[in-house]
């Protein structure tokens, strides 16, 4: 004989609220199909139901083998309880040969209650045995624990305000979350500077300025620090000088090469009034319209060359650096040659005899 087999499935969901949802369903598993073997019925219920504390109402859905489709439903009031399966019973006409119905009634059992002073979960005894354990820890025969004072189980019933999973005995901030390092204080800005102690309390910094930051590194807190990002000096409120020529870069025209601070930090090596990096001769004085450079004295007559009328033939000052000339070539000059184009003698001022 095969033994009558079901499985059943169910799940109950929490809606909203009050309002939860159930599911059951019951399939009857028949081995073979012969009608002198025992086996169950097969049935599905969908119930929807408002659970409160003292009172309750559900509406079981169901379908079946043999009963086919039915809504019913279901009370309670207190610790009583009544409801049917079928409401369809109830406005039948004519005879009615059977009613299918239930009533019950919720009694508790009586059981000692556990004993929580301070109400906090954490029962009476358990939170007398801590105290137990820490007046022989601590030597002190007067700790008095926790037991009239709520607080949490892992610290058997003692508190821990912050919820820093520190108790507030050991906690230096009680009302305030943080690590165990700090004895429970926070470190907001996670600097390794904890809050109480720290200037800067939300941006991250170093223990040299109390917490706040010295971004580029140069001993200067960044809120007393001009050029917060680049290292600098601090005669230039944290600003760099890379040419160590006393002129900050940004007031320093050659921030590489070093020059006085009358000439904007440029050097001028022959000191003629034009910066080295303007200069074509850097090392030989000379005037600006000529870049730098000095005029030359190409043919070394005491005239410079842009002075000079004949700058590759020496000649005197009076005829602009020019040599005189000696057209018809007697030996005197042009200039003292009364006969410019016939030769004669000095003695005659060039003139023929």
């Amino acid at each position: 004989m095969n033994l009558p087999t079901t499985i059943r499935i169910s799940g109950d969901y929490h809606i909203w609220h009050d309002l939860y949802l159930n599911a059951e369903a019951f399939f009857a598993v028949q081995f073979k199909k012969d009608a002198n073997k025992i086996h169950n019925i097969s049935k599905y219920a969908i119930t929807p139901r408002y659970d409160y504390k003292w009172a309750g109402i559900a509406v079981p859905v169901s379908y079946g083998q043999l009963s086919g489709m039915r809504v019913g439903t279901g009370l309670r009031a207190g610790p009583f309880m009544f409801g049917t399966s079928d409401l369809s019973l109830l406005f039948k006409k004519g005879k009615i040969n059977g009613l299918d119905m239930y009533l019950g009634v919720h009694a508790g059992v009586p059981f000692n209650k556990i004993k929580d002073r301070d109400g906090d979960k954490v029962s009476d005894k358990v939170e007398k045995k801590y105290r137990k354990a820490l007046r022989k820890e601590t030597g002190n025969k007067k700790e008095e624990g926790c037991v009239d004072v709520p607080g949490v189980w892992e610290f058997k019933g003692c508190p821990d305000t912050d919820n820093d999973h520190i108790p507030d005995s050991e906690d230096d901030c009680p009302f305030e979350a943080g690590p165990e390092k700090f004895n429970g204080c926070p470190d907001t800005d996670e600097d390794g500077i904890m809050d109480k102690l720290d200037s800067c309390v939300t941006v991250p910094g170093i223990e040299e300025f109390s917490g706040c930051p010295d971004t580029d590194g140069d001993h200067i807190k960044d809120s007393e620090d001009d050029c917060p990002e680049t290292a600098g000096l601090p005669e230039f409120n944290g600003c760099p000088d890379r040419d160590k020529d006393g002129v900050k870069d940004s007031d320093d025209a050659c921030p590489d090469n070093p020059g006085p601070i009358e000439n904007m930090g440029c050097p001028d090596r022959d000191k003629d009034g034009i910066f080295d990096y303007l200069d074509e001769c850097p090392d030989k004085a000379g005037p600006e319209e000529n870049h730098g450079c000095p005029w030359p004295d190409t043919d070394g007559d005491g005239l410079l060359d842009k002075d000079d009328g004949c700058p590759n033939n020496p000649g005197p000052k009076e005829n602009n650096g020019c040599p005189y000339t000696d057209t018809d070539g007697d030996g005197v000059l042009d200039k003292d040659d009364e006969c410019v184009n016939t030769p004669g003698p000095i003695e005659n001022n060039g003139c023929p005899v």
